[in-house]
Parts: C-alpha cells; sequence; structure tokens
C-alpha cells in the first residue's frame, strides 16, 4: 500500500474531476480527500504529507490517490511529489487550450454572478465580483488566465523538476469520449482494474465550450493562443515512451 500510488493533476477545466470520479470505481483502491471536496491539496506543505499519510493509513485499501489540479503550477509541489512519492504515477490532464479559456471562463462568470461560493476569490471584493460577472473573453485573460495556458512549459518544468517521472498526459477529449478506456489504462498502470457501472460504459460527454461555435478573442491574444497549443502539439511528439491518450 502506498500513500500516492497515482496523482491526478493538469488544468483547470480540462477533465481531472471527471477523471478522479471515473477512478473511484478502481479496485481495491481509494480517493483520498480533504472533507468533501475532490481538490485535495496534501502535497502543497510538509504537514499535509503527514495528514496525506495518516488518512491512508487508516484507509487499509491496497492503492490510494488524490487529485490536485494546482500541483502543475507549483515547484515545491512537485519537488515534494518527487521526494516522498518518487513511484507514483502522474496523470496530467490537458485540453485544447482556447476551449480550456471558454470553459473557465464561464465557471469564474457563473460563480461571480450567483455570489457562490462567498469564499471564491472572485468574491473577494464587489469590485471583483462585477469584474469577473461581466468581463469579456479577452478582459478575462489578460486579468487572470493568460499565464496558466502554457500548458507545454508547465509540463516540461513538471517533467525536469520530477526528473522525468511515470507520466501519463490525457487529453480533455479522450476522456469525454470514452472515459472507461482512459480509466483502464490508468488501472494498469497502477496493476489493478477498473470497474464501469452496471449502466455499462461512460456515454461521451459534450461540455459546454466544446458546444461554442464562435469565440471571440482580440487578435493578440487569439495569435498567444495559438501558439501556446502549437507549443503542446510539438511536445506531444517530444514525449517518447510516455502514455498518451490523446
Amino acid at each position: 500500500m502506498g500513500a500516492a500510488d497515482f496523482i491526478v493533476t493538469g488544468f483547470p477545466k480540462c477533465g481531472t474531476s471527471a477523471l478522479i470520479r471515473l477512478l473511484q470505481r478502481l479496485d481495491d483502491t481509494s480517493i483520498t480527500q480533504l472533507g468533501s471536496g475532490l481538490e485535495a491539496p496534501f502535497l502543497t506543505t510538509d504537514e499535509g504529507v503527514h495528514r496525506l499519510r495518516e488518512q491512508v493509513a487508516a484507509s487499509n485499501s491496497k492503492f490510494n490517490g488524490h487529485k490536485y489540479a494546482s500541483y502543475i503550477f507549483s515547484t515545491a509541489s512537485l519537488r515534494r511529489i518527487a521526494q516522498e512519492f518518487p513511484d507514483a504515477l502522474i496523470v496530467v490532464c490537458v485540453r485544447d487550450v482556447t476551449r480550456a479559456l471558454v470553459s473557465w471562463h464561464n465557471m469564474h462568470r457563473k460563480i461571480a454572478s450567483t455570489g457562490q461560493p462567498s469564499s471564491h476569490f472572485v468574491n473577494a471584493s464587489n469590485e471583483a465580483r462585477n469584474f469577473y460577472s461581466t468581463c469579456s473573453l479577452s478582459e478575462y485573460y489578460r486579468a487572470y488566465a493568460h499565464n496558466k495556458l502554457c500548458y507545454a512549459k508547465h509540463l516540461r518544468r513538471l517533467i525536469q523538476v520530477m526528473d522525468n517521472p511515470k507520466l501519463m498526459v490525457i487529453s480533455q477529449r479522450m476522456l469525454a469520449e470514452d472515459g472507461d478506456k482512459v480509466a483502464r489504462e490508468i488501472a494498469d498502470r497502477i496493476g489493478t482494474k477498473y470497474r464501469p457501472t452496471s449502466a455499462g460504459s461512460e456515454k461521451p460527454h459534450v461540455a459546454f465550450a466544446d458546444k461554442v461555435t464562435t469565440v471571440e478573442l482580440d487578435d493578440d491574444i487569439n495569435a498567444e493562443l495559438q501558439r501556446y497549443q502549437a507549443d503542446l502539439d510539438a511536445l506531444k511528439r517530444e514525449l517518447a515512451g510516455i502514455t498518451l491518450l490523446w
């Protein structure tokens, strides 16, 4: 039994929550959570590592995993994972960068419009709430998302900081089209079995951002996102020997 046999990370609105729910169906496997939320930032602090080990020790499951999308942005967390759990399978979720931006913008706009949860950063002040509830996609990109969508840069840093970890990279598109296949691949990598629900295979899911036919962005932002996507496509070709479900 390991405290972290697999760790799901990646980027917001790329399917990490959908994936971790599927992985709850792995045989003899526990998904370790902090409270009721799926985001479990155990490995952001040394105290969190201790808490993770305590919770896993009480689970008695053969395999254990958790997810925190923002590990991908933190060099300190990546180093802590490499030191504490060098054999963990790191599962990184990615997505077409423009679609991820559309989805993220829509989510934050809804949170600001409803004011819930009140603790969310978009509701930190009336000014912030007014901005996030009304901002255009381009305004949102410049204010918040601009340095978080360069997926290839963050992935390359992960590989370097963690010194070539066990790694799987999964696209949101593949997860939406055949979640069962993705879950089986992960089960095979960690040495267990995946059990679909009695209803059968997961049906293809079409997300909000994938239904949007027209994306209005300023020309400079559109060009930057195209560069980010091209860099991600180039990295895909570079990742020889790494399992890609793209």
